[in-house]
C-alpha cells in the first residue's frame, strides 16, 4: 500500500488508471480484509484450509469484494461465476510462474529450458479450458454503478473492517 502512494507521489495521474486502482483495491483487500476476516469468521478460516481450493476461494473472494465497484462503474458488466472460475485456475498460476522463471534461468540449455516449457503445457491447457467452459455471455451480470453508490460501498467495507478488527 506504501508503494501506492510512492507511485502517486511520483504519477499523481495513476489514480486515473483503472489497472492502477484494482490492483490497488486488490491488495489492500488481501492484506486488510482477509487477516481479519479469518480471525474472526470461524468458517471463512476453515473454507481456507481445504487443500489447495480453500485458500484460492478466500483469496478470490476478498479481492472481488474490494474490487466490485472499481469493474462495475467502468465495465458495466460482471462474471456471475468469476469466484469459482478463480477458485479453479488460481492454484495453478504459481506452478506455471515458478516453471517459466525455471525456463529462463535454464535458457542457455535449450533442452533444460524445453523441459520446463513442456511441464507448463498440462496447467495452461487447464486453466485455458476452465475459462473458455465458463466464457459465455449467460454468466455475465450488466449493471452500471454509479460513482457515489462505489462511494457508499467502500465506507460500508471500511466500516466492516474496523468493526471486524474490533472483535480480533
Amino acid at each position: 500500500i506504501t508503494s501506492s502512494f510512492l507511485m502517486l507521489l511520483v504519477d499523481p495521474r495513476l489514480i486515473f488508471d483503472i489497472g492502477f486502482q484494482l490492483s490497488f483495491a486488490a491488495t489492500a483487500g488481501l492484506l486488510l480484509l482477509k487477516p481479519v476476516m479469518e480471525n474472526t469468521w470461524l468458517w471463512f478460516q476453515n473454507i481456507g484450509k481445504i487443500a489447495i481450493v480453500g485458500d484460492s476461494f478466500t483469496t478470490t473472494l476478498v479481492a472481488q469484494a474490494a474490487t466490485l465497484p472499481i469493474v462495475l462503474s467502468n465495465f458495466g458488466t460482471v462474471s456471475i461465476v468469476s469466484i469459482v472460475v478463480n477458485t479453479l485456475i488460481l492454484w495453478v498460476v504459481q506452478p506455471i510462474m515458478v516453471l517459466g522463471i525455471v525456463a529462463a534461468v535454464v535458457s542457455i540449455v535449450a533442452p533444460l529450458a524445453a523441459v520446463a516449457i513442456i511441464a507448463t503445457l498440462p496447467l495452461l491447457t487447464f486453466f485455458e479450458k476452465v475459462v473458455m467452459i465458463f466464457d459465455k455471455p449467460m454468466f455475465l451480470l450488466s449493471a452500471q454503478l454509479p460513482f457515489l453508490a462505489s462511494i457508499g460501498y467502500y465506507c460500508l467495507l471500511i466500516g466492516a473492517y474496523f468493526a471486524l478488527r474490533k472483535r480480533m
